[in-house]
């Protein structure tokens, strides 16, 4: 009995280390199948966001006529590849209704995105300056915070900016992402000489967080997008200079 019971034990155990080993083996095979299916749920995320940039990026369609309907101070249209910005820019008589003021002209403390009023559409001025609230992630340009991260910073192809006039389609490549204490020495539109306007350059190249090997000449025009970073009183500024039309 003893013997018997000693070959019975021995090959339950055998049984035992077998049935352990196909459980191991099919948890091994379930987290593999798991695995692979996460990663390619990623990489059609990844190709689903890319295809949707590269469709937004090739045809942005405006009709400005049906935009001027809903609100007649719209002047431009704005895309920033790599953030949520993507909508029409308006512009009013003065640097304050659309800070309290949505696209439809309802009272709202998000306000809209817009053009400094003292710039010209649809001929630009050289330094065309565009302004939004960022202190909530819901407001107009909350998402432009996005530009900081190296993954932004890194990336060619999220570095062109795209913008629309009732004229023309235009294309602009940044030269400069930076962060400053509150000030509008980097708002100025028209420079007295090309001495100015070369000082001016010079300084933003120097403020910007990275190097975009895109240096703007005297003979550029520029793009400046401003909002509020981290409270009130600093801004975060993304300047890109004309490169042609789209």
């Amino acid at each position: 009995m003893a013997g018997g019971y000693g070959i019975k034990t021995i090959f339950n155990q055998q049984e035992d280390i077998e049935n352990t080993k196909i459980k191991q083996q099919e948890l091994a095979a379930s987290e593999k199948q798991k695995a692979e299916e996460i990663a390619k749920s990623i990489r059609q995320k990844q190709e689903e966001n890319q295809k949707s940039e590269n469709e937004i990026s090739k045809n942005i369609h405006r009709d400005f006529s049906k935009l001027k309907e809903q609100n007649k101070d719209t002047i431009a249209w704005l895309y920033v590849p790599g953030t949520d910005i993507n909508f029409p820019i308006v512009q009013s008589s003065d640097n304050v209704y659309y800070l309290t003021h949505n696209f439809d002209k309802e009272r709202s403390s998000m306000g809209w995105a817009f053009a400094d009023y003292h710039n010209t559409f649809p001929i630009l001025s050289t330094n065309t300056i565009m302004y939004g609230h960022t202190y909530r992630e819901t407001t107009i340009f909350s998402k432009l915070k996005r530009v900081l991260k190296d993954s932004w910073l890194n990336n060619d192809k999220k570095h062109i900016i795209t913008l629309d006039t009732e004229k023309e389609r235009l294309k602009f490549q940044v030269f400069s992402v930076y962060t400053t204490k509150e000030t509008n020495n980097y708002l100025q539109i028209e420079f007295d000489s090309t001495e100015k306007y070369q000082n001016y350059l010079n300084k933003s190249l120097k403020k910007s967080m990275k190097d975009f090997h895109n240096d703007p000449t005297t003979n550029d025009k520029i793009l400046t997008i401003s909002t509020c970073y981290i409270d009130a009183h600093h801004r975060l500024v993304v300047q890109a200079k004309l490169i042609g039309p789209a």
